[in-house]
């Protein structure tokens, strides 16, 4: 069950990836917090299997496809901007370290660059 959030995610990256070249970010942004959100609430509320029997699995199933396409195409918020308007000096570790954890991110040993 939770494999299948992660099968859907090249999914997600396409289908709002494509929302995004077309209406904009904040459109995609807005459907994949909803999709997320909407996913983790029918976790939440969906009733056990001695309730509702067989269909318990498939709402889910629905929940986790709802909430891989919708984290297919989240990555850091901030990292577009640096990756477009970097520091002159340092925009290879700006564009590398906006996709790194934040502990890589703040590495104390800076690269070639300067950042």
């Amino acid at each position: 069950m939770l494999g299948v959030g992660v099968l859907v995610r090249p999914l997600g990256g396409i289908l709002l990836g494509r929302l995004a070249d077309r209406r904009g970010r904040k459109p995609a942004l807005v459907l994949a917090i909803a999709l997320m959100t909407g996913g983790s609430v029918l976790v939440g509320v969906t009733p056990t299997y001695e309730q509702i029997g067989l269909a318990a699995p498939f709402v889910l199933l629905l929940a986790r496809v709802a909430q891989g396409i919708s984290s297919g195409v989240n990555g850091p918020p901030p990292a577009p901007t640096c990756w477009r308007w970097p520091p002159s000096t340092a925009s290879a570790c700006t564009a590398a370290s906006s996709r790194s954890p934040p502990r890589a991110a703040r590495s104390p040993r800076p690269c070639s660059a300067g950042c």
